[in-house]
């Protein structure tokens, strides 16, 4: 173990039992992070495990995965892989490419999914996209919720497009 000092001049301790592998810890400054690859600096942010995870913000979380990415303040991604939370409090569970860029966004898994407006949600699915302010896509298949406050339950190539729309599921429904 060593005593180390941050590049934003916080101390830390950093715990090495000789192999460098993922068991290693870092503790810097109220930040948490295992070894392989993971990089952050800010402050109150935790990478808990995984590999080549990223946190460029404070107050945010990744709990594991490999290659997710977190870009806002108080963001989170739960696990996966190649998943990013770039809006403040938005949130990634896990799954694979799945995105939430905007404030209160939230994907809650599946591949490939998006939601990209305030407070959206993706429940899960494939290629699903929630882009209207309160819309949500529980899931299916490229699905969208484009309209405000709009729903798409399930189903696949489904739109809700206006306002407070909602398609239950089905097949090419708008």
């Amino acid at each position: 173990s060593s005593l180390v000092t941050s590049s934003n001049g916080n101390a830390g301790l950093e715990v090495f039992d000789g192999d460098n592998t993922a068991s290693d810890v870092q503790v810097r400054g109220g930040n948490v992070s295992s070894h392989s690859g993971n990089l952050f600096d800010q402050d109150g942010s935790v990478i808990s495990g995984g590999k080549e995870n990223k946190v460029a913000a404070d107050f945010a979380t990744v709990g594991g995965g490999e290659t997710n990415e977190v870009l806002e303040s108080h963001a989170t991604i739960g696990g996966g892989q190649g998943n990013t939370a770039d809006g403040e409090h938005a949130t990634v569970a896990g799954g694979n490419n799945n995105t939430a860029n905007y404030f209160h966004a939230t994907v809650g898994g599946g591949t490939d999914n998006t939601a990209n407006t305030s407070n959206t949600t993706v429940g899960g699915g494939i290629q699903n996209t929630a882009s209207g302010s309160y819309a949500t896509v529980a899931g299916g298949n490229t699905n969208t919720a484009s309209g405000r406050s709009a729903m798409v339950s399930g189903g696949e190539d489904s739109t809700a497009s206006g306002d407070y729309a909602t398609v239950a599921g089905g097949n090419t429904n708008t």
